[in-house]
């Protein structure tokens, strides 16, 4: 990462794209608990939300869980244990990424050291921890020797994990093709995907994996029932391919059935199911290739989630203009856009006045960091997902803690 000069930028000291503040929120018994940190990098590698709970990694290197430990994906022993108050995660104090992914009947956990080693703990039932067995873990677990890894990423059953120079990596459920090894044969190890070392951003879908390499060509692999990864027809992808000639996309975020995408130049796009109004584009018409949503050019973040069993189509999306002004669009059955109701929305609505920093899309939940510094959650809580002492839906930003300046960090 290029290093900058150190600036305050709304309330939290940043080094390039790197913020090191905490927040901190107080419970009903009085005690000041950690409740999120600011994201370390802007990719959402640092903060993420699983169908049962959210994960973070603070500025101390902590990972910071809270929601239902049901398949051991908080690394606290599992045993269906609930945490309505974000907990911290054993005393280790050299965690740089965390990312979750889970489906209604499975859910892993992946986290990265500051040595660049890796970490897994959850479902293994398909080898999506890449620890060479199937048995599930309920404690991070170091995955192999290897110390040079640099990012890592979670679909619903398998990780997909990004190596410093560049070359890519999977492991677990693959039926779709979506570890983009040019088979459907799931592994229980990590295996390099071809030879390329330019990959550079990643988004996982449950069955799909998305990609962005650093010359800005967008590529995917995986299923494509819904036309997901923008390539024509229906059928699955089982290798890597490059869609369309367009050498300036930025920014991808895949969620079940829909992907979304930000271009150098700030205009937003989307492919795939429409039938919630995901997309934005005013219709509920799917689309088969990348459409652009109107003809605004000061889009800087976006963000899809939606669910899977039990809730197959119901996507949403959200996305932060250079404003700084939040928008949201899709399935709002369980309140995750924020915007005080339940109904959904086919074209992009403002969630607020609230001026965002970034966001996180779970399931049917969102969580909003202000560039101020404050935390609001929205959504299903059934598990505890939202860490706010209790399990009650939220239809609207709901308050759940404050970034409070916590001094330098050493990079």
């Amino acid at each position: 990462m290029d290093m900058m000069a150190m600036m305050v930028k709304g309330g939290c000291a940043v080094i390039g794209q790197e913020r090191i503040t905490e927040a901190f929120a107080k419970t009903s018994d009085g005690v000041e608990r950690v409740t999120a940190a600011c994201y370390k990098t802007i990719d959402n590698t640092s903060i993420s939300y699983g169908w049962y709970g959210a994960f973070l990694v603070n500025h101390k290197g902590e990972v910071i869980v809270n929601g239902s430990d049901i398949f051991g994906e908080l690394g606290l022993g599992g045993g269906n244990a609930m945490y309505v108050n974000p907990i911290k995660v054993g005393t280790d104090t050299d965690w740089v990424k965390i990312s979750n992914g889970s489906d209604y009947n499975s859910s892993h956990t992946m986290a990265i050291k500051s040595d660049g080693t890796l970490w897994a703990t959850g479902s293994n039932g398909v080898g999506e921890l890449g620890l060479g067995d199937n048995s599930d873990r309920t404690s991070f677990t170091k995955v192999g020797i290897d110390t040079d890894w640099k990012d890592v990423y979670c679909g619903a059953k398998h990780t997909i994990a990004l190596k410093q120079n560049g070359t890519l990596w999977s492991t677990g459920y693959n039926a779709y093709g979506q570890l983009g090894l040019s088979d459907s044969a799931n592994r229980n190890i990590f295996t390099q995907i071809g030879a390329d070392t330019d990959w550079h951003i990643i988004s996982c879908g449950p069955y799909h994996t998305m990609a962005i390499k650093t010359g800005g060509t967008l590529w995917g692999t995986g299923r494509n029932n819904y036309i997901q990864l923008g390539l024509s027809g229906t059928s699955n992808r089982y290798s890597f391919t490059q869609i369309g000639a367009d050498t300036d996309w930025s920014q991808v975020s895949t969620a079940v059935v829909h992907t979304m995408a930000i271009k150098s130049d700030g205009t937003l796009w989307g492919v795939g199911n429409n039938t919630n109004g995901e997309l934005g584009l005013g219709d509920y018409s799917n689309r088969t290739s990348f459409t652009q949503i109107g003809a605004e050019t000061t889009w800087t973040n976006v963000k899809t989630g939606g669910g899977y069993i039990g809730y197959p189509l119901l996507g949403s999306s959200m996305a932060i203009k250079s404003d700084a002004t939040l928008w949201a669009t899709g399935n709002n059955d369980s309140g995750q856009l924020g915007l005080g109701d339940t109904a959904s929305r086919n074209q992009f609505t403002q969630v607020g006045n609230i001026k965002s920093e970034h966001i996180v899309c779970g399931w049917a939940n969102v969580m909003v960091i202000t560039v101020n510094g404050y935390i609001y959650v929205s959504g299903m809580n059934d598990h505890a997902e939202l860490g706010v002492g209790d399990v009650i839906q939220r239809n609207s930003l709901t308050y759940r803690g404050e970034i409070k300046m916590s001094g330098r960090i050493n990079l």
